[in-house]
């Protein structure tokens, strides 16, 4: 019970992260250490069919979670509170550095893993000046758009398994965050309200991306776990030049996304951001390994 209510705060954090626009669900995984595993049971879950969906249940519940319960909170604290909560995730990536090194401690550095570590650094960086689109109606569903959505899934959740990219600002550029993200709460609020009219919309626009998200998830999992297997060192590489400036990359989503100027930052804010990133680091560095430290030896 212990270790699955850990796996379900570690969906959630998951499930969080990927709201976020320069968030990436992916380093989330690999900060937390469950990347490698979480990837084994995508790719093995028909193989393994009983043994993967027990390992993936409560992550899989953490995520929903996140997404019905904790969608709006989140969009709403990024509106009112930009700042600190951007750096309450870039703590959570301070954090969580250290445990990615230990995975290639033993590698040796080659020049090509310096280049693919810079190729990766400089793309991400560099998709940050990509223009948006502009927003786009998915009140009135045809062919056409649950097509494009289920496309969207499939970009977002491609995005999410790659660690460092986030699903959701390339949903931000591509001009389907708000429509998309927007229908969450709706949908929750018509359900209970049986509104089934609005239920029907919004799950019209939810569950082609849903599907679309299961078969991105499946297919670049596959790839990466091929990667991993046969160029570890490369692989990780590319992961570190994609985490490595995630902080930077959120900085400049939450600036360019919120319109914040120099000056519309006050001391509190500037005090909060400083809290939020150091209880960031806290979680990621230090409670999250000894929870799971002793989740396993109660195991034993």
């Amino acid at each position: 019970m212990k270790k699955w209510l850990l796996d379900i705060l570690k969906g959630v954090v998951i499930g969080v992260a990927n709201i976020i626009p320069g968030v990436s669900g992916g380093t989330m995984m690999v900060v937390m250490g469950v990347y490698d595993k979480l990837l084994f049971c995508i790719n093995n879950v028909f193989r393994q069919f009983t043994r993967c969906i027990r390992i993936l249940l409560p992550y899989i519940i953490g995520i929903v979670l996140s997404l019905v319960c904790m969608s709006s909170l989140i969009v709403g604290s990024m509106e009112k509170f930009p700042l600190p909560t951007a750096f309450a995730f870039i703590g959570l990536i301070m954090g969580g550095l250290p445990a990615i090194m230990a995975e290639v401690k033993d590698v040796k550095r080659k020049p090509i893993h310096w280049a693919a570590f810079a190729l990766a650094f400089v793309l991400l960086v560099g998709m940050q000046f990509l223009p948006e689109s502009g927003d786009r109606d998915l009140t009135t569903l045809n062919l056409g758009k649950v097509l494009v959505v289920m496309l969207m899934g499939v970009i977002a959740s491609s995005a999410m398994v790659i660690p460092g990219i986030s699903g959701s600002m390339m949903l931000l550029i591509l001009g389907y965050y708000h429509p998309i993200f927007g229908s969450i709460s709706p949908l929750v609020k018509a359900l209970f309200a049986g509104q089934w009219g609005d239920v029907g919309m919004y799950a019209g626009i939810l569950l082609p991306f849903a599907i679309g998200m299961v078969l991105g998830i499946l297919g670049i999992s596959r790839l990466i776990d091929v990667m991993l297997k046969r160029w570890k060192g490369l692989t990780y590489a590319i992961v570190l030049g994609l985490v490595v400036p995630s902080p930077i990359v959120i900085v400049m989503s939450t600036w360019q996304e919120q319109a914040l100027t120099l000056s519309s930052i006050n001391v509190g804010t500037v005090l909060a951001s400083v809290v939020t990133c150091a209880l960031g680091v806290l979680i990621a560095a230090f409670v999250m390994p000894r929870l799971d430290a002793k989740v396993k030896e109660s195991d034993k």
